[in-house]
């Protein structure tokens, strides 16, 4: 039987990770808008939104199971600065699956041996929601670099924003669900 303190010492750990993939994300959202990577821009935006939510959600849940308030410890974590954007997009591919890799161990380990598998759930969706991005990233990267070589990176960079295919298109209407209205 697993005793309490591997329980919240793991949620610790999570509540951690959230919180430096919050922070992570909101000096991408930065720099993406430096870069005039608007879609990206939303998308960090709304994803550091979601992981405070789920972090929220894991501290509920441990004050609810075991009745000890858990805090995440100050993150240091920031996005590198970028000169181009397809540095930035590089290094958010990178990130990603760092992110990936580290949320999904943390999943597995609710499930077993801790068996606390509901607290599982949002992780594994939330690793669902990174893998997309990760194959939107990838083909974002292989996009500029075609064009880089064949046309002009500009144009191509300018036309995946703003068309109805685009970042922004997609996350617009979910910040909008979760309180960003501006």
């Amino acid at each position: 039987m697993t005793e309490i303190g591997e329980h919240v010492k793991h949620i610790q750990q999570s509540i951690n990770l959230l919180a430096d993939m919050s922070a992570w994300e909101e000096s991408a959202f930065l720099i993406a808008m430096k870069h005039g990577l608007h879609g990206s821009k939303r998308e960090n935006r709304h994803e550091s939104t979601i992981d405070a939510n789920i972090r929220k959600y894991l501290q509920s849940e441990t004050m609810d199971m075991f009745c000890i308030s858990v805090y995440p410890y100050p993150s240091k974590m920031q996005f590198p600065e970028t000169e181009e954007p397809l540095d930035f997009l590089k290094e958010f591919l990178k990130g990603l699956w760092e992110m990936y890799t580290n949320i999904h161990e943390l999943a597995n380990k609710f499930v077993s041996p801790l068996n606390l598998r509901h607290l599982s759930k949002p992780l594994y969706r939330r690793a669902e929601c990174i893998m997309e991005s990760i194959v939107r990233t990838k083909r974002a990267i292989n996009r500029y670099e075609m064009v880089k070589t064949y046309a002009t990176p500009l144009h191509d960079l300018y036309r995946t924003n703003n068309t109805d295919e685009s970042l922004h298109d997609i996350f617009d209407p979910l910040e909008s669900k979760i309180g960003y209205e501006f």
